[in-house]
């Protein structure tokens, strides 16, 4: 029988500052003499809702020269503003809307280090990230936060030289929070009431969302990941299911150890409403692979709130 169980997570955002550094890294750490540009530019000025989540904070282009790929292993973010760090529940790296990285808190000092995994710049190419960031129902009122890379050193990279270029025609400006609060939604893992068992069309995780009574919600997307030892292929043909229809589009099969469907159409969960969601699948895994599906962060369910 396979295993399954459902939880939630949180995601961020960052930004920065003109000018130009340059990053060195000491020879008995880097063999290949490959350089690595990122350049800063933020997203310009914004007023927020407290609770809002996937916050662009800071749009990052990540460009290998031509020597060599260059592996990316993660990032060490700053918090910068008249804001306590403690507004924000996660700073995370996304690409094309997809998050990439575990969401973590800012320290008391404002630092943030973000952890890749399975991320190559291309000798010759760039590729384009967001810092996103999620901030908490309870965040001050008037904070303001942005985010910045000070210096080469603060990025972990497989590159000889680092260079961090700030565009002169964007300096640093703050996201203030409002004195607004968006709706919430949680997430409950009701039980399955089957077995899972190998063939088509298994209920493999159920997972019902309730919203607060601050506003409605068009529910876009999911981003749902597998703790357990199911990959790619195990699961093949996978959609969300009221108990009448699907509600998402179908995944072929799973991305590593996630699957991340849209909602076809957007969907309404009103406030103060609740619906049940049945995750299916067709099952070409053997008993000894496991499921384990879970929302690791709340950002992982993509939604606009309606007011």
């Amino acid at each position: 029988m396979f295993e399954t169980i459902l939880t939630t997570a949180y995601m961020i955002h960052t930004f920065t500052s003109p000018g130009t550094s340059y990053y060195t890294a000491p020879h008995s750490y880097f063999d290949a003499p490959g350089e690595l540009t990122v350049q800063l530019q933020h997203t310009g000025v914004r007023t927020i809702q407290r609770g809002s989540q996937r916050v662009p904070m800071l749009h990052l282009t990540a460009s290998a020269s031509c020597e060599q790929d260059v592996p990316l292993y993660g990032l060490t973010l700053r918090k910068r503003g008249l804001g306590d760090p403690r507004d924000i529940s996660a700073v995370y790296l996304a690409y094309q809307g997809q998050r990439i990285s575990t969401g973590r808190r800012p320290s008391t000092r404002g630092i943030v280090n973000v952890h890749l995994r399975n991320v190559t710049i291309p000798a010759c190419k760039s590729i384009d990230f967001e810092v996103l960031a999620d901030f908490s129902p309870d965040a001050a009122i008037a904070g303001e936060h942005w985010f910045t890379i000070d210096n080469g050193a603060q990025v972990d990279a497989d590159a000889g030289r680092i260079v961090i270029e700030r565009s002169p025609h964007s300096p640093p400006r703050p996201r203030t929070t409002a004195g607004l609060r968006t709706g919430v939604i949680s997430v409950e893992y009701p039980r399955l009431t089957n077995r899972v068992r190998y063939g088509e069309n298994q209920t493999v995780a159920r997972l019902t969302l309730n919203a607060d009574g601050s506003s409605d919600h068009v529910l876009r997307s999911i981003l749902l990941t597998n703790e357990g030892t199911a990959r790619g292929l195990d699961l093949q043909n996978i959609y969300l299911s009221t108990s009448q229809n699907r509600v998402t589009t179908v995944a072929p099969r799973m991305n590593g150890d996630t699957v991340h469907l849209t909602f076809d159409p957007p969907l309404l969960l009103e406030k103060n409403d609740s619906r049940t969601f049945s995750l299916r699948a067709d099952i070409r895994a053997s008993r000894r692979r496991t499921l384990r599906f879970v929302l690791e962060e709340p950002s992982d369910l993509v939604t606009q709130s309606v007011r």
